[in-house]
């Protein structure tokens, strides 16, 4: 079997590791000496991150983008197999056409977008969990947010809830905040923080904190029982979930995930995450594509929302069987799951498909 992978240049190459790693772990390979013939500009000037490599005489190209409506078109007429992390039919419907979409749906494949350091997790784990065989905490939510919203928010601090009209970055930000405030007022042993993503201007200390450096907040996965990862308003799994899930700490979710999952890793509620609102949102797919809810979970929730949903939350973060039997199945699903070998095979299995 022939594999050429692709010379990469991109600045964001760290994502792709995982996926180079274990194809060179797996296969012999040749890397080509021409960079992506793809162009990876985005509709908005920004970087699509993707790569393309030749595998036993089919091209395949891999849309890494975090953004469910945004495709490389060229890719997808001229590619034997196109690969998309967070693939949702109904958005990609919704933004080319049922009729487009239809055409080429056979040789379109759901993905993931793994974490950088993924690779280094799987290595070290058995390290990071020995510095913290004594576990300091119920529940680790480490968090970025773009924006203080509450330097210029109409709502008191007290007053819990999310408007419906708010834009996907106001969203992103209250809904990690209240998610915060809830941990911090609870009774569990908790380590929750906002953080600025790097932007020193908007650290205050108070409301946002200076990013943590990267092998500390490792420390601190280890150290707790369950990870806490905000998935709203997107509503795809974030390559910062498979960070706890090679430490082997159970996930908590704010919402199920709504993209599709690649064969070999797919992830049930109560199986292989908590989940805090669980299903309760979809896309509105009736709206205009300039109307950002039609691809973000932008609906409205008040403080008998939250309420109800963190009482139901907490007594099973409490419940030592529920810890138990999340903490077995994240492990069998490290083992399992979260190797080059299955990535290799899931690739394999979408080849199949095209004969």
């Amino acid at each position: 079997m022939k594999i050429v992978l692709q010379k990469e240049t991109s600045k964001n190459w760290r994502f792709l590791k995982f996926l180079y790693d274990s194809i060179k772990q797996g296969y012999q390979t040749s890397e080509s000496v021409e960079i992506n013939p793809y162009d990876r500009t985005n509709i908005e000037g920004r970087e699509l991150l993707s790569t393309t490599l030749e595998w036993d005489g089919k091209k395949l190209f891999f849309d890494l983008s975090d953004h469910a409506f945004l495709w490389n078109l060229d890719a997808l007429e001229q590619c034997d197999l196109y690969f998309k992390a967070n693939l949702h039919w109904g958005i990609a419907c919704k933004f080319l056409g049922e009729e487009y979409i239809n055409k080429y749906r056979g040789k379109i494949a759901p993905f993931l977008l793994f974490a950088p350091d993924l690779s280094h997790l799987l290595r070290r784990r058995s390290l990071y969990n020995a510095s913290a065989i004594f576990q300091k905490y119920d529940v680790c939510q480490v968090v970025g947010v773009y924006r203080n919203h509450t330097k210029n928010s109409s709502r008191l601090l007290s007053e819990v809830g999310i408007d419906e009209q708010c834009s996907p970055d106001a969203f992103h930000f209250w809904i990690r905040f209240w998610v915060h405030k809830y941990l911090s007022e609870s009774k569990l042993k908790h380590f929750s923080r906002l953080t600025s993503k790097g932007q020193v201007e908007q650290e205050d200390g108070l409301v946002i904190h200076p990013s943590i450096k990267k092998y500390r907040f490792f420390q601190k996965i280890a150290a707790s029982r369950f990870q806490f990862v905000n998935i709203m308003p997107h509503a795809l799994l974030p390559w910062k979930a498979y960070e706890g899930v090679a430490l082997d700490t159970p996930l908590v979710l704010d919402h199920n995930p709504l993209m599709e999952m690649p064969e070999g890793f797919e992830m049930v509620e109560n199986e292989h995450y908590l989940s805090l609102f669980g299903s309760k949102f979809e896309f509105d797919l009736d709206v205009s594509t300039e109307d950002p809810s039609c691809y973000r979970l932008l609906h409205s929730l008040e403080k008998v929302d939250f309420d109800k949903a963190f009482s139901a939350l907490f007594e099973k973060l409490q419940d030592e069987t529920t810890y138990t039997d999340l903490k077995e199945r994240t492990i069998a699903f490290r083992k399992s799951k979260l190797n080059g070998q299955n990535l290799c095979m899931t690739i394999e299995h979408y080849l199949k498909l095209l004969t």
